[in-house]
Parts: structure tokens; sequence; C-alpha cells
């Protein structure tokens, strides 16, 4: 069936910073709309939707300061399909905008990651995955932060596409143990 998760978060707070020896009062502003989506079909199908828009702004008392202004969006989808023979294939694509940054910085980013894998052995215990991360070649970190007295926006390069085939065994299951009510 079909979930949503729908959400609404804000935050308003009022600080006394010194900016340039001069005493001003910041009043900075936070508001996010997000929005989930999920689908499960039978045993078969997992599919999500995620969507988030951010709204942040810094202003000041004092005349003659620049106020600032930004907005951070990020959406995510991801798609699980089971095939038969325990076979999994796995695809996740996101998108990250980070709006008002400064002139020359990447302003938005595509992830693209894929992975297909096979459990086996009793009860699952062994899997083998060969997964590809950054098909794009987009990833980048790109972030901005204000405070309340300083906006900072940093952009690093990140390890941008690999592949990777790993093999994972689960040496023990954890099972519960039922206690007899005459112990």
């Amino acid at each position: 069936g079909i979930k949503t998760k729908p959400g609404l978060n804000t935050s308003v707070s009022r600080s006394v910073v010194y900016l340039n020896g001069i005493k001003t009062a910041s009043f900075n502003t936070r508001a996010t709309l997000s929005y989930g989506l999920n689908y499960r079909y039978i045993d078969k199908l997992d599919l999500s939707l995620n969507c988030n828009g951010t709204f942040n702004s810094v202003n000041y008392e004092q005349p003659g300061l620049n106020d600032a202004n930004y907005i951070n969006l990020l959406s995510s989808f991801n798609f699980t399909y089971y095939l038969p023979k325990n076979f999994t294939l796995n695809s996740d694509l996101s998108y990250s905008e980070n709006a008002n940054q400064i002139q020359g910085a990447k302003k938005g980013i595509t992830l693209l990651n894929a992975s297909v894998y096979k459990e086996f052995l009793k009860g699952k215990q062994a899997k083998i995955s060969f997964e590809a991360y950054d098909l794009l070649k987009q990833n980048a970190s790109i972030n901005r932060i204000i405070t309340n007295n300083q906006i900072e926006d940093r952009q690093s390069n990140n390890l941008q596409q690999y592949f990777m085939v790993t093999f994972t065994y689960r040496l023990m299951k954890f099972k519960q143990r039922e206690k007899s009510m005459t112990e």
C-alpha cells in the first residue's frame, strides 16, 4: 500500500551579537516543509520519494547590515525490486540544491547509485553484492551555514564514481529466547 508522511518544522530565535564592534540583535527564522511517499507491492517492490525544502533567514536590527536568506532543496527517490532466487536490484537518485550560494559554487548536485545483490545459504546468512556509486560523476559537498554573525559557504570534492564488490557473511543469527512462566 501507499503511505504518506507530510511534515512542517519551524523555528525563530533572537540573539544579541556584536558585528564589527556594533551591538545589534539578529532574528533567525527557519522553516522546513517535507513530504514522503512510500509504496510497497507485496514482497516484490519498494518505492520511496522524499522531498524537503528549507528556507533560512537572518535579519539584523542595525541598519546597514546585510540580511541573509537562502533555500536548500533535497529530493530523493529509492527503488528496490526483489527478484527470484534471492536477487535484489536497488537504485537511489537524489538531488540537492543550495540556492543563493556564493558565485562560482555549484548550486545543485544529482547523485545516482545502484546495486545488485544475492543472498544465499541457510537463513540468507551470506550476501554478495555489486555496487556502483555516483554514476553521474557529480559528487561534491556543498553547504551554507548562517549563524548570528557569519555566513559560511563550503564546497569540497568527494570521492566520485566508484564500484565495489562486497561479500558479507553473518556468523551468528540472534534469536529471541522465549522464557517459560515457571522460571
